[in-house]
């Protein structure tokens, strides 16, 4: 319906429904556009020439009324007064709360707390960095993994508002982690295998949808562009810590850039980067693989459940 031009790179999108507006991450810039006329009215400098951020993700927090940014280059976040548009405070890698390479970023508006997945260069060990959203302070830092042996590679990240839970993917080792939102503490991790050779499948992007009749649906992707990774779109129907048999679609190569529910159309969209598409598909309560699908059993799934204590406080 609309092509906003003159932008520097645009990596991610949040939307501002009090105001109508959208904010685009791109490099260096946060972008505000009218959500009405689609024009860019204002520009928000968070990084330059000689100090670049790579400005990946962008959230909106309608509770705090703030905007977080991910700098994944220089592993930083910042946040931005919405009603100003300034910039009230930028975290860094430094002291018991690092930062590195945080990537995207989930908020849970209802209690006020922000979660950013870091990447940490795809090495084993990964962690989420948990921010307040009334001081701007890291209340936590949770390892993934057994001890942080096996959790690197986070990248995608939502937040079920419903059951106040987190669920984070780390894309080398091919898990989806849950965090409990009420104690921020890691219970437990999700694989999914390739049934015909219980090979773990790299996931992606994650999206969810907290009230699918008595089942929350979650939305993965898997990508090609991994070692192992399959081109697919592909949701798990339950509630945790029990989830049915995958379903699965196949979809466009490199499924690497957004995944959204829409909660209002229970539309689901997933960016494809290297065919420059978005694969539309839409929820329901009667889950059904398309003609495009991969069969039934092509994928399975397994649950860990476990409780561990927050590491690095």
């Amino acid at each position: 319906t609309h092509v906003i031009t003159g932008l520097n790179s645009a990596q991610g999108a949040a939307f501002d429904a009090g105001r109508n507006r959208i904010y685009v991450s791109g490099w260096d810039s946060v972008y505000v556009i009218d959500g009405s006329t689609y024009s860019v009215i204002n520009t928000i400098m968070i990084g330059t020439v000689l100090t670049p951020t790579n400005s990946l993700a962008v959230a909106y927090n309608p509770t705090s009324d703030k905007i977080y940014v991910t700098g994944y280059d220089d592993n930083s976040i910042t946040i931005i007064n919405a009603g100003t548009l300034s910039i009230i405070r930028r975290l860094s890698n430094s002291g018991s709360h690092p930062l590195k390479e945080p990537a995207n970023i989930a908020v849970n508006p209802i209690s006020n707390k922000v979660y950013i997945a870091n990447h940490n260069g795809g090495l084993p060990t990964a962690w989420i960095s948990v921010v307040d959203g009334s001081s701007d302070n890291v209340l936590a830092t949770i390892y993934t993994g057994s001890g942080g042996t096996h959790g690197g590679d986070l990248y995608g990240i939502t937040a079920d508002t419903v059951h106040n839970l987190i669920y984070v993917n780390a894309i080398d080792v091919a898990r989806v982690y849950v965090i409990d939102g009420a104690t921020d503490m890691l219970t437990g991790d999700i694989q999914i295998l390739r049934s015909s050779d219980l090979t773990p499948v790299p996931l992606r992007l994650s999206a969810v949808n907290p009230i699918a009749g008595p089942n929350t649906h979650l939305w993965l992707t898997s990508s090609s562009a991994e070692p192992r990774g399959l081109d697919r779109l592909i949701v798990l129907s339950g509630n945790w810590p029990s989830f049915g048999s995958p379903v699965a679609t196949a979809i466009q190569p490199s499924a690497e850039g957004g995944l959204l529910f829409d909660p209002a159309t229970w539309n689901v969209f997933a960016s494809n980067n290297n065919s420059n598409l978005v694969t539309f598909s839409r929820d329901s309560l009667n889950l059904c693989p398309t003609p495009l699908a991969p069969s039934s059993n092509d994928l399975v799934p397994v649950i860990h459940e476990y409780r561990l204590g927050r590491l690095g406080d």
